[in-house]
């Protein structure tokens, strides 16, 4: 019980998550289109699926890996919302922000923070974690971004 013994032919990879079958494809692996598994698979085609935006705005492990970049962004900064706003893109696109990215974050910033004031009001909750709340939104949005998901 318990114990782990390899099956297969010598030579086959060691996997946790099952051998991928090429007339099975992995459910997760559908909703983000996955290349054909052929041994001519030159070229991927570009190629977004409503199910991989709905995975990645919905999870609850992209959200929480939100919130811990936030946290991070927290700790290597000094707390001000102008240094957030130039540390968290080299954080996440490893690139400064642009003139523009910056207006639109801390335009963002402001106004995400005052809904979550609202939002935490009316549930009963710590008003003083509103800040952070935004930012974790922030973080969220960054980690859905095309410049993110994709490399030019």
């Amino acid at each position: 019980a318990g114990e782990v013994t390899r099956s297969g032919p010598p030579g086959t990879p060691r996997s946790t998550h099952g051998q991928p079958l090429a007339k099975r494809p992995q459910a997760p692996a559908k909703s983000f289109d996955p290349t054909a598994r052929t041994p001519n698979c030159i070229q991927r085609s570009e190629s977004i699926v409503p199910t991989q935006a709905l995975h990645l705005m919905n999870d609850a492990s992209v959200r929480a890996l939100a919130e811990k970049l936030a946290e991070r962004v927290l700790r290597e900064t000094d707390g001000l919302p102008a240094s957030q706003i130039k540390r968290l893109p080299w954080i996440v696109l490893n690139r400064p922000p642009t003139g523009d990215e910056e207006k639109v974050i801390s335009g963002s910033l402001e106004k995400l923070t005052l809904a979550w004031e609202q939002e935490l009001a009316t549930t009963g909750q710590e008003k003083s974690q509103a800040p952070r709340q935004a930012l974790a939104t922030i973080c969220h949005t960054l980690l859905n971004s095309a410049d993110f998901l994709y490399v030019d």
